[in-house]
């Protein structure tokens, strides 16, 4: 019986999980990204707080999320599945208001992910501290604000494993 709870336990939280999340309005309040799990952010009611990342403009307004790189980074992908307006998201390699910094990678895309193939180099290094800033396109300008759902999959590393 032992064997049988551990195994249900253990693929509980192998599941996917939907999050109806909207992200932080500032660098403190940035939602973590858990692996496996997918996210609504919504930027209608936030403010424009990182008003451009590196030299693109960012007119609309703003919520980030936040992970640590694992030790491996060879499975990971954040995927837009939905939007319902010109959508961008950007993964930066620090947060800070108003002038954020330049994206290691980004999509504005449904379907096309952020993944180690398409992340400037160095790419992701264990154990630093990442951010995914989702706003609108500067193109759509101050109105470009929304809905945008994703996935996020992050490699998981199994610290540990007991059975009594």
């Amino acid at each position: 019986m032992k064997k049988l709870s551990a195994l249900v336990a253990l693929s509980l939280c192998a599941a996917p999980v939907a999050y109806a999340q909207n992200g932080g309005t500032t660098c403190a309040t940035a939602t973590t990204i858990v692996s496996n799990t997918t996210y609504t952010a919504d930027t209608t009611a936030a403010p424009n707080w990182i008003i451009n990342f590196g030299p693109l403009v960012s007119p609309s307004n703003d919520v980030v999320y936040t992970f640590v790189a694992p030790a491996d980074t060879t499975n990971f992908s954040i995927n837009p599945t939905a939007s319902n307006y010109a959508f961008a998201l950007y993964l930066i390699p620090s947060c800070a208001a108003g002038a954020g910094p330049t994206p290691i990678g980004s999509t504005a895309v449904i379907g096309s992910a952020i993944t180690p193939a398409n992340i400037a180099a160095p790419g992701l290094q264990a154990g630093n501290t990442y951010y995914l800033a989702a706003t609108g396109t500067a193109a759509g300008g101050p109105t470009a604000n929304g809905t945008v759902t994703f996935n996020a999959v992050l490699p998981v590393t199994l610290q540990s494993f007991e059975i009594d």
